[in-house]
This record gives structure tokens, C-alpha cells and sequence, in this order.
């Protein structure tokens, strides 16, 4: 069965608005050619992570982000270019996440390098041969990253169609076993080329090499995890021959791994010594960043309002000097002659004219708040190796709960905790981003997405929330009253759409914080 088919027969379907129907909602389904994500980063911030298929010569999509604060958090209360801040973004170009690993295209880049190493005889490749494996890394760490993605989905998948009733998981799980295999032997060519004699005398083939162990260790964990949580929840009634087919295949792979390091290292140091593994997450992040590196995008963002700001200012400078010359050329002319009236000309032009700063600011405000809903916040140009390739625009306003589209607003209120919350008012964080991308000219891949990692910093909403432990009084077992400390915790509910070509997907998340900062994210309706 394909896997859009499994979500749509075990996903419950997403509830309909009464009203206000809207054209961008037209359809809602899953749309694997523009995926995106919320989950929790850290204490303070949300990730907001998308990732948009580059097909064709230009690619047009749309991101909505509806956060429903409840008033406490007092939203009204922070400026607009405060909350315009605390959105950090970081673009890539990488693999689909739903792409399948190429094992003749990642041979192929092998059979580069080889030809590389077969023709430095006096040295003259070095500079290619430590580019190559720059761009080798990149490419097979988004290729074991995309591949555990995709079978972790995929197995989320079987096993909640097994939670529902009898399923046959044989042939799912085959298909997996396989694919785990291949990707295996990949590795394997990957680390045989790097024990070349030149290979082994250059530092970067050994960071490759480190790199590789980690992620394919990681990408092994992972999804050993899976089948693990699967069979403690007893997910089916009996493990069929695939399954455990896969499991022995996966502690094979394990087992020659631990070989693997056990030859270099003792694995008890990095366990039991803290500075060690620190060192380790401190060493992967460096390694992760400079392999990657030639596939991140240069983003030059600036606020689209300020392009404006100096004309306006301008303009609103040279308007209230107008009004000040004209009260001017009335006191001087001989309407000043004429009794009370001449004296009042002339004092009003004084007071016009002592007020003429703060009526060139007053009109620059008005000016620019009546622009702001028109032009965008924030735009971002996207340049890969120097040349522009596509832009972003975002949009942020902070409305009220009634200002928003019934049918958000309704699909919001379906995961209520209490009827009493669809009564209480909300303030809403609206975010908008428009797309607007080129594939990038000399791209080697055949295919290629467009990765956004928004990072969403929620410190500032914190100081208005009460302490995040209260004391409430209960009666025991016994009819006595006793006092019970508890969480005291704030949902913020965030409704997430994608949209591409008039496809949309819609999500609804619930952000449960309290006066520390984000417990967890919870996710209500996925496609």
C-alpha cells in the first residue's frame, strides 16, 4: 500500500469549518513535494522546519503560521519589529526528504573520486580530489538522512495501521530490510575507496570517514528504536519472518560497527567521561557544518519597509514644511494687518510651525502602518554560488481570534482541552512567507529541494505567565483535604499550512509551555 493511502486510512479526516470558506483551502491533502514541520528546539524557541521540491524552471509556494496565544501572554504588548526578530531562518539546498537512495548515482560519485586519485600522479588534483570529497560528504549525509526519514515515516506508519487491526506487515518490511541493505553497502564502498593509500594521508578523507561512522550509526539507531517501541506496544500479534529477518540484519550491522570502533577507541571512555562526549557533539556539529556548507544558501535579508522609510521621511519632512510656509506667507500678508485676525493668522502659523517635527513623524507613521499591509516585512534573496536564485517574503501581524479566517479559527478549536476554551479570546501571531525560487543553473543533482529552518524564539512571551508550579487542595483516599503542588502549564495552539499550487496541507499543533519556557510540542493532526 502507498504510504499516502496508509495516512488517509488511518489519519481521522480534518475537521471542516461551518463558515467563511476561503479559496486557498480549496484542497487539502498530502502534498510530499512541499513538507513542513514544528517541533520543539530548545526551552525558548520552536523550529519551524520546511522543505519545498524544486520542479521545473520556477517554483511559487506559500507558508501560514497561526499561533493562538491565550491573552495572558498579553501579545499587543510587543512591537512589531521586536517579534520581527525573533524569527531567525537558515536555507539549504539538499535532497527531498521522501527521495530514495540512488545507489547508481552515489556510485557514480565514487567513481569520480576514483578517477581523481588515478590521475594525481605528481599531485596536481589535490584542491579537486579535497573538493570532491567535500561535496561526497555532502551528498551522502543527506542520502543516510533522507533514507532514515523516510523508512522511520514509513514504519510509524505500519505499525499504527496494526494498532487498528490484523495487518500483513511482511511485505512492507522486506522492501525495508532490502533498502537497509543497499544503503549499507554504499557505506562500505564509500570506506573501502577512503583507505586508499593517498586518501589516508589527507585529514579531510579522515573527517569524511568520522562523519560517515557517526550518521550511519545514528541512521542504525534510530530505526532499531522503531522496532523496538513497536514491539513493546505489541503492534502486531505476531512478528512475521521480515521482521525478524530486519532485526538480525540490523544487530549484524550493529555488531560490526561496535567492531569497528572498539579497534580505535575503548567505547566505556566516551561513555562514562562527560567532557568527551561533549567534545564529540562539539567535533560532529563542525563536521556536520562543513560538509554541508557547500550546499547552504547565502541570505541576504532586510526589512522591505526601511527601503521606504528615507523617502517617506523625506516626503513627510517637505509636507510639513509646506504647511509651515503657507501659515508663514498668511502672518506676512496683509491679512495680519487686518485687527484679531492677523493676530491669530500669526499665531497659529507659529504653533504650526513649532509642531512642524512632529507632524512630519506622525505622517511618516500613518504613511508606513497603511504600507506595512501591503509590503512585506521581511524579504530574503536566496544566492547559491554567488548568483540569485529565488526570494522570500514574509509577513508577521498580531491579530485578534475573530480577525482570523472562521475555517483556521474552527479547525483550531477542534482540539479544545474544555468547551469553556472555545469561549475565551485569544491573540493570534500570524506568519506569512511566500516562495519564489529558480533551480540553481549548474546543479548536479537531478533532484533538489529547498530546506528552511525558521527558529521561533518565544522568551519574550514568558514574563506575563504565573509561576509554573500551583498548590491546589484535593480530597485523599480517606475524604481529607490535601494540598497537591501541580504544573501549571499554557497551551498555545499553532496552526501550520503548506501550500503549492493551490494545494494546500493543513496541521495543528499544541505548544504546552509554562513560566520556564516549552515542555513539549504536541501533534494534533498531521497529513
Amino acid at each position: 500500500m502507498k504510504v499516502r493511502g496508509i495516512w488517509q486510512e488511518v489519519l481521522e479526516p480534518t475537521p471542516k469549518a461551518d463558515s467563511g470558506e476561503s479559496v486557498s483551502f480549496k484542497q487539502i491533502v498530502p502534498d510530499s513535494r512541499f513538507q513542513a514541520q514544528l517541533k520543539r528546539h530548545d526551552h525558548h524557541s520552536l523550529e519551524l522546519n520546511s522543505s519545498m521540491k524544486l520542479e521545473g524552471s520556477t517554483t511559487q509556494g506559500e507558508l501560514r503560521l497561526y499561533m493562538f496565544f491565550p491573552q495572558t501572554f498579553q501579545l499587543p504588548s510587543n512591537k512589531k519589529e521586536d517579534v520581527i526578530g525573533d524569527f531567525h531562518s537558515r536555507a539549504r539546498l539538499a535532497s527531498p526528504r521522501d527521495m530514495d537512495l540512488d545507489t547508481e548515482e552515489f556510485g557514480r560519485e565514487l567513481e569520480i573520486l576514483r578517477d581523481l586519485i588515478d590521475q594525481d600522479t605528481v599531485g596536481e588534483n589535490q584542491e579537486r580530489i579535497f573538493q570532491h570529497i567535500r561535496h561526497l560528504g555532502a551528498v551522502c549525509g543527506e542520502y543516510i538522512k533522507t533514507h532514515k526519514s523516510r523508512q522511520k515515516r514509513e514504519l510509524t506508519l505500519m505499525f499504527s495501521k496494526a494498532n487498528a487491526g490484523p495487518v500483513d506487515l511482511d511485505e512492507g518490511l522486506a522492501k525495508l530490510c532490502f533498502e537497509t541493505e543497499r544503503l549499507a553497502r554504499a557505506v562500505e564502498s564509500l570506506r573501502e575507496l577512503l583507505a586508499n593509500e593517498l586518501l589516508r594521508t589527507m585529514p579531510v578523507a579522515k573527517l569524511l570517514s568520522q562523519y560517515v561512522n557517526q550518521i550511519f550509526l545514528d541512521y542504525l539507531g534510530s530505526i532499531k528504536g522503531q522496532l523496538d517501541q513497536a514491539e513493546r506496544q505489541k503492534a502486531a500479534q505476531s512478528r512475521v519472518a521480515s521482521w525478524v529477518r530486519f532485526e538480525r540484519m540490523l544487530d549484524q550491522l550493529r555488531e560490526r560497527e561496535f567492531n569497528r570502533l572498539r579497534i580505535k577507541n575503548d567505547p566505556r571512555t566516551i561513555l562514562e567521561d562527560e567532557v568527551e562526549r561533549e567534545m564529540m557533539v562539539f567535533k560532529l556539529s563542525q563536521m556536520k557544518k562543513f560538509f554541508q556548507s557547500e550546499m547552504f544558501v547565502e541570505v541576504s535579508a532586510q526589512q522591505a519597509l526601511k527601503k521606504y522609510s528615507e523617502p517617506i521621511a523625506a516626503g513627510a519632512a517637505a509636507f510639513a514644511a509646506l504647511w509651515a510656509a503657507v501659515f508663514e506667507n498668511l502672518g506676512s500678508s496683509g491679512f495680519s494687518q487686518v485687527g484679531f485676525k492677523g493676530v491669530f493668522v500669526i499665531c497659529l502659523s507659529i504653533a504650526v510651525y513649532a509642531l512642524k517635527d512632529r507632524l512630519k513623524d506622525r505622517f511618516r507613521a500613518v504613511f508606513l502602518k497603511k504600507m506595512g499591509g501591503y509590503l512585506p516585512d521581511v524579504e530574503r534573496d536566496l544566492k547559491a554560488q554567488g548568483k540569485k536564485f529565488g526570494e522570500m517574503k514574509e509577513w508577521i501581524f498580531i491579530k485578534s481570534s475573530n480577525q482570523v479566517d472562521s475555517e483556521i479559527r474552527n479547525f483550531r478549536q477542534s482540539a479544545c482541552i474544555s468547551d469553556a476554551e472555545k469561549y475565551l479570546p485569544e491573540h493570534v501571531l500570524y506568519y506569512r512567507r511566500l516562495f519564489n525560487v529558480e533551480r540553481p543553473q549548474g546543479s548536479s543533482q537531478d533532484q533538489l529541494a529547498l530546506m528552511d529552518v525558521t527558529r521561533i524564539n518565544v522568551q519574550r512571551f514568558l514574563r506575563h505567565m504565573d509561576d509554573a508550579f500551583k498548590t491546589v487542595r484535593l480530597l485523599d483516599e480517606n475524604g481529607n483535604f490535601a494540598r497537591v503542588s501541580s504544573h501549571r502549564i499554557y497551551p498555545v495552539y499553532v496552526t501550520l499550512e503548506s501550500c503549492l499550487d493551490q494545494v494546500c496541507q493543513r496541521q495543528l499543533y499544541r505548544v504546552v509551555m509554562d513560566k520556564n519556557g516549552i515542555v513539549r510540542v504536541e501533534a494534533l493532526h498531521r497529513p
